[in-house]
Order: C-alpha cells, then sequence, then structure tokens
C-alpha cells in the first residue's frame, strides 16, 4: 500500500506519491512539464487496488531511470548521501523502495565507470551503515568547546589545530577524496599503522628529514 493513496477517499481513484529523490528535485518532471518539487503524486487512473499496484510499479520504474540521468547523477558527495541517509531512514515501506531506487543509481553509475570504491564509501553513509567522520569531528569540537553541556574540559586551541592537522592527513590515509570516510572505517589495524607507519614517515617540503609528526 505504500506510495498508494486515495486522496478523495475509499472506492476513488488511487494516486501514487512518494519523497522526490534528491537529485531529481528542480529537474524537469517529464509527467507534467514542470521541475520536480519535494513530493511525487502521479494520478494512476484506477480505482482497482491490484491495478494500482501494477501502476506505481510502473512509476517507481520510470523514477529509477530518471534518477540514474537526472541532474546530479554522479554527485557523490558527502552532502548527497547524507540526503539520501535521511530517505532511506524514512522509507516505510515494504518492499524498501527508495532503497531500490538508490542501489539502481550506484550500480547504473559503477558501469558509467564510477570507481568502486567511492560508490561504497557513498553507500555507506546513504544506506545508514556508517557514521561520516565529516559529521562526527565537528560534534567532538562542539562537545569540547568552553561551556560545553556536559562539563567537559575545553580543548586548547593548539590541540584544535593539532587535531585538524591529524584529521587532514588520515583523509589522506584513507584515500577519502570525497570526504565521505566513516568511523567503521578506521578499524583497529588501520588506526596501528595510522599512528605507527603513516604519521612517523611525513615530513615537510622544506626539510625532508625532519619528521612532522
Amino acid at each position: 500500500m505504500h506510495y498508494l493513496i486515495q486522496p478523495r477517499g475509499p472506492g476513488t481513484g488511487w494516486v501514487f506519491r512518494m519523497v522526490t529523490p534528491p537529485e531529481l528535485v528542480g529537474m524537469e518532471n517529464p509527467w507534467t512539464g514542470k521541475p520536480f518539487g519535494r513530493e511525487i503524486r502521479r494520478g494512476l487512473k484506477t480505482r482497482h487496488l491490484p491495478e494500482a499496484r501494477k501502476r506505481r510499479d510502473v512509476a517507481l520504474g520510470e523514477i529509477r531511470k530518471l534518477a540514474d540521468t537526472g541532474n546530479g547523477a554522479d554527485d557523490f558527495s558527502l552532502e548527497k548521501a547524507l540526503e539520501w541517509r535521511q530517505m532511506v531512514a524514512e522509507d516505510s515501506s515494504d518492499e524498501g523502495a527508495v532503497g531500490s531506487i538508490l542501489g539502481d543509481r550506484l550500480e547504473a553509475a559503477e558501469s558509467r565507470g564510477v570507481p568502486l570504491k567511492k560508490l561504497q564509501g557513498f553507500g555507506k553513509v546513504a544506506f545508514g551503515k556508517g557514521f561520516p567522520i565529516s559529521k562526527a569531528f565537528p560534534q567532538y569540537l562542539e562537545e569540547r568547546k568552553p561551556g560545553n553541556r556536559r562539563g567537559y574540559k575545553p580543548l586548547q586551541r593548539t590541540t584544535i589545530l593539532n587535531a585538524e592537522t591529524a584529521l587532514r592527513h588520515l583523509r589522506d590515509f584513507l584515500g577519502d577524496e570525497d570526504r565521505v570516510a566513516c568511523l567503521e572505517d578506521v578499524t583497529p589495524e588501520k588506526a596501528r599503522r595510522f599512528r605507527e607507519d603513516y604519521l612517523p614517515s611525513l615530513t615537510t617540503r622544506r626539510s625532508p628529514e625532519v619528521q612532522i609528526f
């Protein structure tokens, strides 16, 4: 029954309704000729539930195709991942339609040659299977600022600067060009190699023999 409503009450025509995938918002809706808003509505022209379900599935298939070819089809930024994460979390359908659309989009992107590592990082955030470092670090600084709600000792300015520098090096170590790396990506083994092998190997440009850490 998800994505199906009867706006005029029982016994009336069924309407397809769903939240618009992020990359389609603002793109021209081929059914109406107007830009997609935050919600998609489409009359299914039937009062019979079995037929309405079939036409709903057809509509979902068309939306998948539009999502694969629409504006921002190759936008795998953290912001887009977080938008998808919210949509997946809010999807209460038994068939997980939003997740299905996202899965199809990632498969299509892989077929176009988008690096698998990029897609895996994006998918981990979008499907809610990891917590982005880009969100965790600001939250940590917020919890350690003067007058914080938990009464933690505030961080020194030099400590914050050192942490920001270390975070930049961690991104390089993880190959996190798209800033979608998650806390879960930093396994104990990777943390050990980053601390004991990677950081000690860094040197300054002016003094190659001087280690940064």
